[in-house]
């Protein structure tokens, strides 16, 4: 954002970053200080957190990715670039005003 030549995200740039930093160092340091002084009271009031489901679906997905690894790999790397197939029809335009207003408007 800091090498963008419009004014309003060149600006914008620092205070991300700014703020992205703040938020990893408070996610790396304060929160797991925080969990391990209040235990396993995080879980409050559930006991559910104490054993694994079974019959759950996602724990039946897990085990067919731990299974065939690399053929889930392969699976979703091809149907990411079935979905990024799309760009190359993309057209961007960062005239806001062209599609809504017609051309006779003397703001045009």
């Amino acid at each position: 954002l800091v090498l963008s030549t419009l004014g309003f995200l060149k600006q914008m740039g620092p205070a991300l970053a700014i703020a992205v930093s703040v938020t990893l160092i408070a996610g790396l340091t304060l929160i797991p200080a925080v969990v391990s002084l209040i235990g396993p009271k995080v879980f409050w009031p559930s006991k559910s957190w104490q054993r694994e489901p079974e019959n759950a679906r996602f724990a039946a997905l897990g085990r067919g990715v731990q299974r065939r690894p690399a053929l889930t790999a392969g699976l979703s790397g091809l149907v990411l670039v079935a979905l990024s197939l799309g760009i190359f029809g993309y057209n961007a335009t960062f005239d806001l005003a062209s599609g809504s207003m017609p051309k006779t408007k003397e703001s045009m």
